[in-house]
């Protein structure tokens, strides 16, 4: 989202919207598309997560949103569960 806010900023966001991830959850996103850190000397318009973002109209962040996602190749990834043994832990 706050890349979206970002490349439109007159953009109203959502009254129940929950605001921006983390800095470590944005890392961490960016990670996974393969989005290089933004360089803070560089102009908007050469990052590249903007240039993206730039590429749909104000009302398509449904469409980005996907675009992210289906980057993030999520389906190739590995997901890995952790349970205690039976009895060691009292899960609420």
């Amino acid at each position: 989202m706050s890349i979206w806010l970002k490349t439109y900023p007159d953009v109203n966001k959502h009254p129940k919207d929950q605001g921006t991830l983390s800095p470590e959850l944005t890392r961490a996103v960016r990670n996974l598309v393969n989005f290089p850190p933004p360089n803070s000397g560089d102009p908007k318009e050469k990052e590249l997560a903007i240039k993206l973002a730039s590429n749909f109209g104000k009302s398509s962040f449904k469409d980005f949103s996907t675009e992210v996602f289906d980057r993030a190749n999520m389906a190739d990834r590995n997901e890995v569960q952790i349970f205690p043994k039976k009895g060691e832990a009292n899960l609420k």
